[in-house]
């Protein structure tokens, strides 16, 4: 993963959405933002933010969900960045709240946001950051859909927990020499 020039995050960019388990992948790139250059800006293009640190691309995505691809296709189109040098950032329905997965060139599992991605840049070859959206309230639950929950605003528990969840995360990016 060393060569990993750009973290993209997806989600639902309107404000109803922002603190729902289906914006997990935004609310990580605000994260970063605030770890790895808090003092800077986004910029603005028309379907994505972005941040240029160093070797290094943040951006998030302004489109909603099921159309990710637009915008992961017109920034590597901008940067001139190969799909293989992509850590997309993603909820994931099958994982729990407190975890995470990081994959390559595996199939989407029924994330819209993740078909529209490989439609659009036409490859699976992209790194996966796969942050875990099922409530940990549903664990010894029978399984509900997707559908039922990942629209929905993470609890406050959960939320006071997104830090420690998220700084895990980074350092297991930093031990993989993303930074």
């Amino acid at each position: 993963m060393e060569k990993i020039k750009l973290i993209f995050g997806i989600g639902n960019p309107l404000k109803e959405y922002q603190f729902s388990y289906h914006n997990l992948g935004m609310l990580f790139l605000d994260f970063l933002k605030k770890k790895l250059a808090e003092e800077k800006e986004w910029k603005k293009s028309k379907h994505f933010d972005y941040l240029k640190l160093n070797d290094l691309i943040l951006a998030k995505s302004k489109v909603m969900m099921n159309n990710s691809g637009i915008a992961l296709k017109e920034i590597l189109k901008k940067f001139k960045l190969k799909s293989d040098e992509v850590l997309v950032v993603q909820d994931d329905s099958d994982i729990y709240f407190n975890d995470f997965k990081i994959v390559f060139f595996r199939s989407s599992a029924g994330h819209k946001g993740i078909e529209s991605i490989f439609k659009n840049i036409n490859s699976k070859k992209i790194w996966r950051l796969r942050i875990g959206a099922r409530p940990i309230s549903l664990k010894g639950k029978p399984h509900q859909k997707a559908e039922t929950f990942i629209l929905k605003k993470i609890s406050q528990e959960e939320i006071k927990a997104l830090p420690l969840i998220f700084e895990k995360i980074f350092s297991t990016l930093k031990n993989d020499n993303l930074n």
